[in-house]
């Protein structure tokens, strides 16, 4: 099945590899630029959602860590007085 015959012919081997290259290349080539205007154009690529995305309770315990650290700040400066050691 795989055999060269009488005598080799490196040119055709490297033409078909080039050949086979080359239409992986512009196969990929033109993927991306299809990709690359419907992202551009702002549509999605795939199936849409018509659902709602639910929010993960960690990021409701993170938001909350962060609320906690912007009210301490305010604290810090609204609230407490610093301390003068020289008195």
């Amino acid at each position: 099945m795989f055999s060269y015959g009488e005598r080799m012919r490196p040119f055709r081997d490297w033409f078909i590899l080039i050949a086979i290259f080359g239409a992986f290349s512009t196969a990929s080539m033109v993927w991306n630029l299809w990709l690359f205007a419907k992202i551009t154009a702002g549509e999605t690529i795939g199936v849409a959602t018509t659902t709602p995305v639910q929010q993960a309770p960690a990021f409701d315990v993170v938001e909350g860590l962060f609320v906690e650290r912007g009210e301490e700040r305010t604290r810090y400066i609204e609230t407490y007085l610093p301390q003068d050691p020289s008195r």
